[in-house]
């Protein structure tokens, strides 16, 4: 392996210093690409908000607190969430204990309480689920309304039927490229394809964007899911 620390890049000159992370788009890279600073960045955001929401909470209608979740903490969350939750769930363990812990503020509930109930009752999911969520809706658009994500994701994702002829039960499934890594197994392609081939049949042929977001929350949130990633 490379020591790249070694290695000096000049521009006219000028030498280039070398970073460990780069903000892009409101999103930190790091040169790891394991999303450590970003997920810093996000957590930072979120803790800052906890002591306004303590003052706040007694002043405030049990449904305005719900509306300032997702006016302030959802949206943190979400952005970028593709690729920042794309990693260990060690590294997302903190952020998801301090949204829990928002949660648990935002409806008075106990330390002690059940996050599943924490969700259920904001109609909303932890994190890793989240990911997962937005992943799914990434392949869906891909499938029914192509036409609202950039041209480069044309044909991002193809079913088995596309790429050979056999007569199989996994046609109608979503490809899975081979990959040689973890970091392989771990990117928005293969995933993607993985999750949406784990559907039930009747969320992969969902007409309504609107429903299959819906609908899939409530099948995420259930037993019957099972899939971890």
């Amino acid at each position: 392996m490379h020591d790249f620390s070694k290695f000096n890049i000049a521009i006219k000159g000028i030498s280039v210093a070398r970073m460990t992370s780069v903000k892009y788009l409101g999103v930190y890279i790091d040169e790891d690409m394991k999303w450590s600073e970003h997920i810093k960045h996000v957590y930072n955001c979120i803790k800052k908000l906890i002591g306004i929401f303590y003052k706040v909470r007694t002043r405030l209608l049990t449904a305005c607190l719900k509306k300032l979740y997702f006016a302030t903490v959802h949206p943190i969350l979400q952005y970028g969430i593709e690729l920042y939750a794309n990693t260990h769930k060690t590294a997302l363990h903190d952020l998801t204990v301090l949204n829990n812990k928002i949660l648990r503020i935002l409806q008075f509930k106990l330390n002690s309480s059940d996050t599943n109930e924490l969700y259920d009752s904001y109609n909303t999911l932890d994190v890793s689920k989240l990911h997962v969520l937005k992943i799914l809706n990434f392949v869906y658009k891909s499938f029914y309304d192509h036409n609202n994500l950039p041209s480069v994701f044309n044909n991002y994702f193809v079913t088995n039927c596309t790429v050979h002829e056999h007569n199989t039960r996994s046609q109608s499934y979503v490809h899975l490229d081979l990959i040689n890594s973890n970091y392989g197994g771990r990117c928005v392609k293969f995933l993607g394809a993985q999750l949406w081939n784990y559907l039930p049949f009747d969320l992969r042929h969902t007409s309504s964007k609107f429903a299959f977001n819906k609908k899939t929350k409530i099948w995420l949130n259930s037993s019957d899911s099972g899939f971890y990633i």
